[in-house]
């Protein structure tokens, strides 16, 4: 089948382009721009020709361990990465003197040139000797309770903002540095406030939870918390969005702080392809990866 624009495809799919075969990597519905020269992450070039939507087998990607490949500096506990191993979310490489973790199935996408899907992420420089990285190697959270310790105020977040952040962080029973989590959505949100019109209670507040959302979760709220939502209320805002975000990570991400990112912008059946209700793309790998990116600023370890 010729590869069309507005149709869903499964992984495993076969579909030709302009003469050339492609398999699909990743389920998603395809748009005009995402034609599969344009996003390796989601088709890999060939596969046998005569495949229709949604027939095709589904390979099982299995891991190996690469012999060689490339150059890199430095050194890590972790394989070379090779162009022709198939790597599955999970797997550590070391690639130009980096350490990096694959997000999802990949095969033949270079680390740090990858397209706009993002396949790899960059956990930090190696270590000179040690066979390690020189950051840590981020950890999802275990699920568990119990102290969350303390962490510092980013200097650009208000005091009193902040406050709310550390009080839901404890009443949630989360590490400390999903005080840091939360910090980095209500920047990249409403910029603590001030990218609000009129009071930072204005529109969907600090955390933009959406009316349904907020509806959807209120017994959740109100249970937790030991009192009714109030969307007036600054500290009630953080709180229903630490809420939220909470539940993506243990309950659908497995711990993973920027997959819970993910599923908070885009959520909790979001893929990567997914579009919104007025057929547009949803953008939520990009924030995922600015909240992250500031989240780690400020001192975040957790995957």
């Amino acid at each position: 089948a010729e590869w069309a624009p507005y149709t869903n495809y499964s992984r495993g799919t076969v579909v030709t382009y302009q003469g050339v075969s492609y398999t699909c990597r990743q389920a998603h519905m395809s748009l005009p721009g995402w034609e599969p020269p344009n996003v390796p992450a989601l088709w890999l070039s060939g596969g046998s020709s005569g495949g229709s939507s949604g027939t095709t087998s589904t390979p099982t990607p299995t891991p190996t361990t690469p012999s060689s490949g490339g150059s890199s500096s430095g050194t890590c506990s972790y394989p070379t990465w090779n162009a022709s191993t198939v790597y599955v979310g999970g797997n550590m490489v070391q690639w130009n003197g980096h350490a990096w973790r694959a997000q999802w199935w990949t095969q033949g996408e270079e680390p740090g040139t990858t397209g706009q899907w993002g396949v790899w992420r960059d956990q930090g420089v190696c270590g000179s000797s040690g066979g390690s990285a020189a950051t840590p190697t981020p950890t999802p959270y275990n699920g568990s309770g119990g102290s969350t310790g303390s962490v510092s105020r980013p200097a650009e977040c208000p005091s009193d903002l902040w406050n709310y952040m550390v009080s839901a962080t404890n009443a949630l029973g989360m590490p400390a540095d999903f005080s840091w989590l939360l910090a980095a959505v209500c920047k990249h949100e409403s910029t603590f406030g001030a990218g609000l019109a009129g009071s930072v209670s204005a529109g969907d507040g600090l955390m933009q939870v959406q009316p349904a959302t907020r509806s959807a979760y209120a017994g959740m709220f109100s249970s937790t918390f030991g009192h009714a939502y109030n969307h007036a209320s600054n500290s009630d805002q953080i709180a229903m969005g630490a809420l939220i975000l909470k539940d993506m990570i243990v309950n659908y991400c497995g711990g993973q702080y920027r997959c819970g990112c993910l599923k908070y912008n885009g959520g909790p059946n979001y893929v990567p392809g997914t579009v919104d209700a007025y057929g547009r793309p949803v953008y939520a790998e990009q924030y995922a990866d600015e909240v992250m990116a500031t989240y780690r600023s400020y001192g975040g370890t957790h995957a």
